[in-house]
């Protein structure tokens, strides 16, 4: 007859104790089979002992494999069956295992005290990130980056957090390859090398199969950036960081599809079904963008406005600076929606706020000229050098002449 003892720790997995004994054989098992069975998965330094109150239940505590700490207890019924079992504390990881040689262990320990819910967590699971990394281990090395770059449980320090990115990088980490080629690319905390970015973001893609590497890479080779412009290999990249299933490639490569460029063959239906499915289900900003210029435009049938407001609201609603600025526009202009001046500066100035170059130049021009609002000076200035600061020359141009 066989019976299971499962031990569970939470979502590090379940420890499994199987054994087969007759029937007799249950009614004298005893600590010693307890232990045996304990054993028999590899827990060593193992106490086994009845209960004073209950001499069918069995209190146990052992060291099993792969550097986990066990405690529990095991109860029987009267025909001495298990009826009842329970953890007197979740089986978990051997804090004292993590070393750099086992590195592993050193990151799923991290994983394990960190609760993203519970800032006080982050600091001791670093320092097990940061053995880890040391050890070789890739998202180890981007996690404890993450939580350097933004000051969580460690000195905010940028710098440190592309080093951190590029040590997962080249640990075999392809996010880690994204985060790196996003630093140098921007200039954040280290000097920009665009080539050294594209270099990186090729790693991630091309050897590690990152889809936000591979994005990344779609958007350098779009603008020119660390390597001559070629848009055709831009949506190559697009399409491959789309099939690892990146959002935002998806996002770009759905439009690339619906219009039939950049050497890609066109496929309205295939490029709806991905802006549809990102902009409805994955809440992708972008693809609720490019959704519904494709239905204000056309470009994939018959102009359908009231879907493309629909969509572009959605967008602006997820923090979309250029969906609210396209959104104001339709208020501005009453397509789509009925003409409201006031709304349509209300969406400009939330457009700018989400770092909307063309949002903040609608706004101070309405601001300027007193159209939807009272015309005031200041906050047209306001609006022009936020504009300005975003790269938009007619902003710096436009907020001189005031």
């Amino acid at each position: 007859m066989r019976f299971r003892i499962q031990l569970w720790w939470g979502v590090l997995g379940v420890l499994s104790l199987s054994f087969l004994q007759g029937c007799a054989d249950l009614q004298k098992l005893s600590e010693e089979k307890v232990a045996e069975a304990l054993e028999e998965k590899g827990c060593e330094d193992i106490e086994v002992e009845v209960d004073e109150h209950d001499k069918r239940t069995y209190d146990f505590s052992a060291k099993c494999k792969d550097h986990y700490i066990c405690k529990g207890s095991i109860e029987f019924d009267n025909r001495f069956y298990p009826s009842k079992w329970e953890t007197a504390s979740r089986c978990k990881l051997d804090e004292k295992a993590c070393t750099k040689e086992r590195s592993a262990v050193c990151a799923k320990i991290g994983d394990a005290v960190f609760d993203p819910k519970d800032k006080s967590t982050a600091e001791k699971a670093n320092g097990f990130w940061a053995t880890a990394c040391e050890g070789g281990n890739g998202p180890s090395c981007r996690r404890l980056g993450l939580h350097v770059r933004a000051g969580n449980g460690a000195v905010k320090d940028k710098a440190r957090a592309a080093t951190l990115f590029e040590s997962g990088c080249k640990h075999g980490d392809g996010a880690a390859c994204m985060f790196a080629g996003y630093h140098l690319a921007n200039a954040v905390g280290v000097k920009r090398d665009r080539k050294k970015a594209v270099t990186i973001y090729e790693r991630g893609c091309q050897e590690l199969k990152d889809g936000g590497s591979c994005n990344n890479l779609s958007y350098m080779y779009n603008n020119g950036l660390g390597v001559r412009r070629n848009r055709i290999r831009g949506a190559k990249f697009a399409t491959t960081g789309c099939g690892y299933g990146d959002v935002l490639a998806c996002a770009y490569i759905g439009l690339v599809r619906v219009r039939g460029s950049h050497g890609i063959k066109r496929d309205k239906e295939g490029g709806l079904a991905l802006l549809r499915k990102g902009c409805d289900e994955g809440k992708v900003p972008l693809a609720c963008r490019n959704l519904g210029r494709v239905l204000r435009d056309g470009t994939a049938g018959a102009r359908d406005m009231p879907a493309a407001v629909a969509a572009i609201e959605k967008g602006c609603k997820l923090s979309d600076g250029p969906s609210c600025n396209t959104l104001g526009l339709f208020y501005r202009n009453g397509q789509g929606v009925a003409r409201d001046q006031a709304k349509a500066v209300q969406l400009f100035e939330q457009a700018c706020q989400a770092s909307s170059s063309l949002g903040c130049l609608n706004a101070a021009r309405a601001h300027r000229d007193g159209r939807g609002v009272p015309r005031d000076k200041a906050k047209a200035k306001v609006s022009y050098d936020r504009g300005c600061k975003l790269g938009v020359k007619t902003a710096c141009r436009e907020g001189a002449r005031l």
